[in-house]
């Protein structure tokens, strides 16, 4: 019992070590996706908008 215990437990730990690097990759590549689109975007935004010099103050 105690050699399937230590195996049991160091399974639990690898699968929780995984499961970390995972979602940092996973939150990686989207941060990278979303701000990739937000890049291509901002040209044609920009032109789409009319902007106009503050008055007053």
């Amino acid at each position: 019992m105690v050699g399937e215990e230590k195996t049991l437990k160091a399974l639990a730990a690898e699968a929780a070590a995984n499961e970390a690097r995972y979602k940092a990759r996973v939150r990686t590549v989207l941060r990278s996706s979303y701000s990739a689109h937000w890049r291509r975007m901002l040209a044609p935004l920009l032109k789409a908008l009319t902007l106009k010099p503050r008055t007053g103050r």
